[in-house]
């Protein structure tokens, strides 16, 4: 049936670019990963509807990579891509909405709403970082540093350099093995 392969293609080729993106944002490319979740959203909208699981999920990943590529030192317009950020994770958030509405299984529709609660928190968070920067724009305050995207090595804005700790990554220490057959009581 060559319409189901067109479909099973398509969907090959949605997995495809969500994967690609996956990697990019791994790979601190931000752009590319925009690029990749852009079109992955639009195959799997088309392909499993705007309120489906696997559509939330893109939404989730794109929003995600629009924040990161908006925290980039070279970015033209951050606040444009924070703003398309929280309408994504919006739709994100309609899209489970509807999935929860569908299920009938306990255990999964307990397993969304937690996903739900989380998206809600995140979506807050968005939209109350959006009002301080509005409010400082408003009042003619710097703007506040962008963020950054390396996660664990960042240090507080308002440590100086010299005062920061040096951290090494040390490996762990192995424990010594014991051989118990060779040990003599002696009790």
């Amino acid at each position: 049936d060559r319409l189901g392969d067109a479909a099973g293609a398509k969907q090959g080729l949605g997995d495809c670019w969500l994967r690609l993106g996956d990697l990019n944002k791994l790979n601190g490319r931000f752009e590319a990963a925009v690029s990749d979740y852009r079109a992955c959203l639009a195959l799997r909208a088309a392909l499993d509807g705007p309120e489906s699981r696997e559509t939330a999920d893109v939404h989730w990943c794109l929003a995600f990579a629009l924040e990161c590529r908006a925290a980039d030192k070279d970015c033209d317009a951050p606040r444009t891509l924070r703003d398309e950020a929280i309408d994504h994770y919006v739709a994100c958030e309609a899209a489970l909405t509807a999935v929860v509405a569908k299920l009938d299984d306990a255990a999964k529709i307990k397993d969304v709403k937690e996903v739900l609660d989380e998206l809600a928190e995140t979506i807050a968070d968005a939209r109350a970082r959006k009002a301080q920067e509005l409010a400082r724009a408003a009042s003619g305050e710097p703007a506040a540093p962008a963020a950054t995207t390396t996660i664990g090595f960042a240090r507080p804005a308002n440590q100086a350099v010299a005062d920061a700790p040096v951290v090494t990554l040390q490996p762990k220490r192995k424990k010594q093995k014991v051989d118990v057959a060779g040990v003599e009581n002696t009790n």
